[in-house]
């Protein structure tokens, strides 16, 4: 599949589908402008923009539109968390992902699954890790002898 990209505008109408399911356009506007303070125009703007992009599919039922999620909110996670680690030097993912954990609360559960993945990461994990910068992107090559 190609690369999800969805603005974070797009982000909270798709939160409100993931977590709904299928809905129509006047449930969704409710439950943002609980949240925004978004005419509901705005809010059917974003709706025909993910349709368009086909991340969102609709459904016509008597006068009005039923609208239901098309990609999997794991899936633009997914994407999403590819992309922005794509802006950081391989070598400091690690330093970075630290940082993420360090600035969220977490509950006992959450740490016993980051716990549970870094022991199967460390099963699987490499001595040293590769730059994959091009020179002068990151200090790494002034590291190097």
């Amino acid at each position: 599949m190609e690369r999800i990209e969805i603005t974070p505008s797009e982000w909270e109408v798709m939160r409100v589908l993931w977590a709904n399911g299928e809905l129509g356009s006047s449930d969704i506007v409710t439950v943002l402008q609980k949240k925004r303070e978004w005419k509901p125009t705005t809010t059917k703007t974003l709706l025909s923009r993910l349709v368009a992009k086909g991340y969102v599919d609709t459904k016509s039922v008597g006068n009005r539109y039923l609208y239901r999620p098309t990609i999997e909110e794991s899936m633009a996670w997914d994407d999403a968390a590819k992309d922005l680690f794509s802006y950081i030097c391989s070598r400091n993912r690690a330093k970075k992902l630290a940082r993420l954990i360090d600035a969220r609360e977490l509950s006992h559960e959450d740490i016993k699954l980051l716990e549970a993945t870094l022991m199967q990461a460390k099963a699987k994990s490499v001595t040293d890790i590769a730059c994959d910068c091009f020179k002068g992107q990151c200090c790494c090559h002034l590291q190097q002898s």
